[in-house]
């Protein structure tokens, strides 16, 4: 019998993306990791995925020591966008600048929208 999601979760083998590497991407992917999750990091930056695959931080704030970590535990990053079916769950964490008007630009989010939807699948969670 295939396991549910909620199964999955509980025994920490959800597979979780999360799209966007940046400074909410990161924290996140950190904390799911330390909680004992496998995590699959999605980002159009090959430079940053390159520099989070050696076991290095992109940012000042993150020290390289909590990156060897997560690296360790099974993080990867990737700009393989067909590798979100592989996920249970996926976490969207790009940026929504503001507009003049004060509005979100939701054009990341489009944009991440357009190139993991052929790839989703039943029974994965999406979350913004």
């Amino acid at each position: 019998m295939n396991a549910t999601f909620l199964d999955l979760v509980a025994e920490r083998k959800a597979r979780i993306g999360i799209l966007g590497l940046g400074y909410v991407g990161i924290p996140l992917a950190l904390r799911i990791s330390e909680v004992g999750f496998p995590i699959i990091g999605f980002d159009i930056a090959e430079d940053r995925n390159e520099t989070l695959n050696a076991g290095k931080s992109p940012f000042k704030h993150f020290p390289d020591h909590s990156i060897v970590s997560m690296v360790e535990n099974g993080f990867e990053a990737t700009t393989d966008f067909s590798r979100s079916g592989e996920c249970d769950a996926l976490i969207i964490c790009v940026p929504t600048p503001l507009n003049k008007m004060r509005e979100p630009d939701l054009g990341f989010v489009t944009a991440t929208m357009e190139q993991i939807s052929p790839f989703l699948r039943k029974d994965q969670l999406l979350a913004l």
